[in-house]
C-alpha cells in the first residue's frame, strides 16, 4: 500500500539513518541516532467477553511499552475494544496507548492523537524517538495539551500482534536463489497465507483488521480516555485514517493534520509505478540542475539505467547482515543483486530524508564497486518486515485497495527502476490478496471527503508514495485546508528533525482557523551529499 513492504515511514528510519551516518563528512548535518530498544511491560492476553457493556475501557500498566522518565507525567496501558463491532459479543482487542500528559495543569481539553503509517507500523517508535532526541519538538504541543500515541489493531503493542516473520524469510531466500519476480511474489504469498492460517486456527478473523474498524477504535480510545474532541495527526497510511474519521466521526475532531496525504479516491496499485517514476525524474532533474551535484554525478539518469541493465546481466554479490536479532551464517550469506533488486534499494531509500540526500552517492558507490552502503540498504529492504505487522498490513490493503489488475499499473510507461520496483510490489499484493480472500470494504470508502474541518496538509516534493501531485484529489472538497510543500521533503515531514514542520504543526494546533505563517519553508532547499 502506501508503506508497501514495510519500507515506509518511521518504523525503519533508525536503520536507514545508521547507514547514512557512516558516509557523512563532519561538514554535513549529522543524523540523529536511533532510539534504544526497551522491553515492554507484561502484556495480558485478550479474553472473550459475554457482554460488551463495559467497553471501551482503559487498563493501566505499571511498566510501559517504552522507557518514560519518572519525571514526565504520563499514562500507559491498553484500551480494550470489541474485535468485531457487528457482533454483540466475542473477542476483544487490547490496543497499546501512551499519553504524555500536558505540562501545564489544567491543559487544553483537546489532545493530539498520533497515527502511524504502514499500515502495520507501531507509533511507539515515534514516541520513543521524540521524547529522547527531540524534546524541543515535544515541548511545543505538550505545553498545554496531552499527546496520545496509540497502536492500531494488529500492530506491535496490541494483542493480537499480526506479524509474519516468514515474509522476510521469503524475501531473503528468494534473493539468495536469484528468483524471478514471479517466483518471489509466489513465495511471499505462500508465506503470508501460512501466517494467516495460523491466526485463523486461533479463531481470529482477518477481515476485522481494516480501516473502518481502526477508525472506530480511535473513537473508542477517545471515549475510554475521557476526551470530548481531539486533534488528529496521521502520516502516510495514517492520512487515510484521518480522512475516514473526517467522513464518519467529524464531531470528535477539532482539527486534522495529514502528513503525506493519500487520497481515498486513489488506488495504490494503479498509482504505484507512475508515482515512483515521477520522483525519480525529479531527483534526476534536481541533480542535473545543481552545479555541484552535476559535477560530482554527471549524467545520473543514464548511469542509473545502465547500472540496472548491467546488473540484470551480471548480478553483484552482496553480503547481507541481520538487522533484527541473531541470524545464522547460512541465512545471511552472499546474495546476487540484479537490476530488479537494485531498484528496490534505490526506491526504498527515497522514503527517508537521509536516503534522498545520499541517493546520487549511493549510485556512484555501486558503480565504483563499493558495496557497504548497498549491503545495508539491501538488508533493510528485505528484512524490515521483521519489525512490522505484515499480516495486519496485508489484511488492511486487501480489504481497501486490492481492486486492480496488473494491466492497470502502467509498467510500460515507466523507466527501468520504477518498473523493476513496481512489478514485484504490485504483483505480490494481487497474488496474496487472492489467496487471503478478504471481503472488500464498501465502495463508499473511496469517496473523497467533503469537510469544513480545519486541515493542515504537509507534503514532500520528493515523496515517492504521497507526493504533492496527489493534492488536487483532496483539496477541492476541504474548505478549510492549508497546504505546505517542503522542497527537500521525502515521505513524512514531521519526522525526523524538521523544525519548520514542527513550527507549522504547533501554530496550527493552537489556532486551526488561521493560516500558519510559512516563511521557514524558504530554508528547505535540497542539497545532495557530495564526496
Amino acid at each position: 500500500m502506501i508503506n508497501s513492504k514495510a519500507q515506509m515511514g518511521w518504523a525503519v528510519l533508525g536503520a536507514v539513518v545508521a547507514i547514512a551516518c557512516k558516509f557523512l563528512s563532519p561538514g554535513q548535518a549529522q543524523p540523529t541516532p536511533a532510539a534504544a530498544p526497551h522491553t515492554p511491560g507484561e502484556i495480558p492476553d485478550p479474553v472473550p467477553v459475554e457482554h460488551y457493556a463495559d467497553l471501551p475501557r482503559f487498563e493501566s500498566l505499571e511498566s510501559c511499552f517504552i522507557q518514560v522518565s519518572e519525571t514526565v507525567p504520563h499514562r500507559c496501558g491498553y484500551v480494550v475494544v470489541p474485535a468485531d463491532r457487528s457482533q454483540a459479543g466475542g473477542q476483544t482487542l487490547h490496543l497499546g496507548v501512551l499519553v504524555f500528559e500536558s505540562q501545564t495543569s489544567p491543559g487544553q481539553p483537546d489532545p493530539v492523537f498520533f497515527a502511524q503509517g504502514g499500515p502495520g507500523g507501531s507509533v511507539m517508535a515515534f514516541a520513543d524517538f521524540g521524547q529522547r532526541f527531540q524534546p524541543g519538538w515535544f515541548a511545543l504541543p505538550n505545553q498545554d495539551r496531552d499527546l496520545v500515541f496509540f497502536d492500531q489493531r494488529g500492530t506491535e503493542y496490541t494483542r493480537p500482534y499480526l506479524t509474519c516473520s516468514d515474509y522476510s524469510d521469503a524475501r531473503v531466500r528468494s534473493a539468495q536463489m536469484g528468483a524471478s519476480v514471479e517466483q518471489t511474489a509466489e513465495a511471499i504469498a505462500t508465506a503470508i497465507e501460512a501466517c494467516a492460517q495460523e491466526w485463523e486456527q486461533q479463531n481470529w478473523d482477518l477481515s476485522v483488521f481494516n480501516s473502518l474498524e481502526i477508525a472506530a477504535d480511535i473513537d473508542d480510545i477517545r471515549l475510554a480516555l475521557g476526551y470530548d474532541q481531539i486533534n488528529f495527526y496521521g502520516a502516510s497510511y495514517g492520512t487515510m485514517l484521518g480522512q475516514h474519521l473526517m467522513a464518519r466521526y467529524p464531531d470528535m475532531l477539532r482539527s486534522v493534520i495529514l502528513d503525506g496525504v493519500f487520497p481515498l479516491s486513489s488506488n495504490w496499485g494503479v498509482d504505484q509505478a507512475h508515482l515512483k517514476q515521477q520522483v525519480l525524474d525529479q531527483v534526476f532533474a534536481a541533480c542535473a540542475n545543481n552545479a555541484n551535484c552535476h559535477a560530482a554525478y554527471p549524467n545520473l539518469q543514464q548511469r542509473v539505467e545502465r547500472l540496472y541493465r548491467d546488473l540484470q546481466q551480471r548480478p553483484l554479490s552482496v553480503t547481507l547482515s541481520p538487522l533484527f536479532g541473531e541470524a545464522s551464517t547460512e541465512a545471511f550469506s552472499e546474495v546476487p543483486v540484479n537490476g530488479d533488486l537494485l531498484s528496490t534499494v534505490l526506491v526504498d531509500s527515497l522514503y527517508d530524508p537521509q536516503g534522498l540526500v545520499l541517493w546520487p552517492f549511493l549510485v556512484d558507490s555501486i558503480e565504483q564497486g563499493r558495496t557497504d552502503l548497498l549491503s545495508n540498504g539491501f538488508g533493510l529492504s528485505l528484512q524490515s518486515g521483521d519489525a512490522f505487522a505484515l499480516l495486519m498490513h496485508f489484511a488492511v490493503v486487501c480489504a481497501e485497495d486490492a481492486d486492480f489488475a496488473m494491466a492497470d499499473v502502467g509498467l510500460a510507461e515507466t523507466g527501468v527502476i520504477a518498473q523493476g520496483y513496481s512489478y514485484l510490489d504490485t504483483r505480490q499484493y494481487l497474488i496474496t490478496c487472492d489467496r487471503l480472500n478478504i471481503a472488500p470494504l464498501p465502495p463508499s470508502v473511496d469517496i473523497p471527503v467533503v469537510s469544513e474541518l480545519p486541515t493542515l496538509l504537509l507534503s514532500g516534493q520528493f515523496d515517492p508514495a504521497t507526493p504533492p501531485s496527489l493534492l488536487p484529489q483532496v483539496l477541492p472538497t476541504l474548505s478549510t485546508a492549508y497546504s505546505y510543500t517542503f522542497a527537500n521533503g521525502s515521505h513524512g515531514q514531521l519526522w525526523p528533525d524538521n523544525a519548520c514542520a514542527a513550527t507549522l504543526f504547533d501554530r496550527f494546533i493552537h489556532s486551526p482557523q488561521s493560516f500558519p505563517e510559512d516563511a521557514c519553508l524558504d530554508a528547505n532547499a535540497l542539497e545532495f551529499y557530495l564526496p
